[in-house]
């Protein structure tokens, strides 16, 4: 019996001497990918190959993920747009939020504007999005910059106002072939905000109380025009009434002082008689 759980516990302790050595060669040579994710695999520092979703097996010490730094975007309690800097060899291959920082451009009739957009992207190509460049949030910033003051550049301050979506779909159509080259594919762009200026604000305020001014003063002035002509025509329509009104009425006199003077008349002969 002695001999038995001996056995047993010999068994035991290979047991879970052999759990601990795979649980120790899995963690040092085993990927778990999820579906959304994907990894970069080195070896000696060269690129070897990507990691898709599933379970994956690499040669100990001369394979290794290579990080990833990224910036998500984020939402916080308050409801304000965060960022936060990210390093890990996990890539998110999902839908993702990029906020550009806010940037003062100028427009064509040289009103400087604040302007904050965001823009909905997606990893398409991840050995391009480690390896084309060197820090691809701060990359991709650069070519927003700089696209942001050419859109801007060409647009009045009230053409800015009334066409965002315009910006939104041409910005689109600049950024996608540019950021395909380094594995991003822009979704879709998004103005959160374009803000001018305090004195530019306070301009324009001046320039719709004036607008608003004038237009009052333009009803107005439509109004009595419109009054005087109405005004106008129902004078012409009643003034030949009114006289046939004054005809009527003389006629009816004139009929009735001949009526009461027939009467008379009669009224002497008889007396005569």
């Amino acid at each position: 019996m002695d001999a038995f759980y001996s056995f047993l516990l010999t068994l035991l302790i290979i047991i879970v001497v052999l759990l601990i050595l795979v649980s120790f060669l899995f963690h040092i040579c085993g990927f778990i990918v999820h579906q959304t994710e994907g990894i970069v695999i080195e070896r000696f520092g060269s690129y070897r190959k990507t990691l898709g979703p599933g379970i994956h097996f690499v040669f100990p010490v001369i394979d290794r993920p290579r990080s990833f730094t990224w910036t998500r975007t984020y939402i916080d309690v308050n409801g304000a747009i965060c960022d936060e800097n990210t390093t890990d060899y996990r890539v998110d291959l999902r839908e993702s939020v990029f906020n550009f920082l806010r940037q003062e451009v100028y427009t064509k009739d040289t009103l400087l504007l604040n302007v904050n957009s965001i823009m909905y992207y997606s990893i398409v190509d991840i050995r391009k999005a480690v390896y084309e460049v060197d820090d691809l949030p701060s990359a991709i910033m650069n070519v927003a910059q700089t696209q942001l003051k050419e859109v801007f550049g060409r647009m009045t301050f009230q053409e800015c106002m009334t066409s965002q979506d315009q910006i939104n779909e041409h910005m689109k159509q600049a950024f996608l072939p540019r950021f395909l080259k380094w594995g991003i594919r822009v979704e879709r762009m998004e103005l959160l905000d374009i803000i001018p200026r305090n004195t530019i604000a306070e301009s324009m305020q001046k320039q719709m109380i004036a607008e608003r001014d004038r237009r009052s003063q333009f009803i107005l002035a439509e109004g009595q025009k419109t009054a005087l002509r109405i005004r106008a025509e129902g004078t012409k329509v009643m003034k030949p009434m009114v006289w046939q009104s004054k005809n009527r009425l003389v006629r009816y006199r004139k009929e009735t002082l001949r009526v009461v003077l027939n009467w008379f008349v009669r009224r002497v002969k008889v007396w005569s008689w």
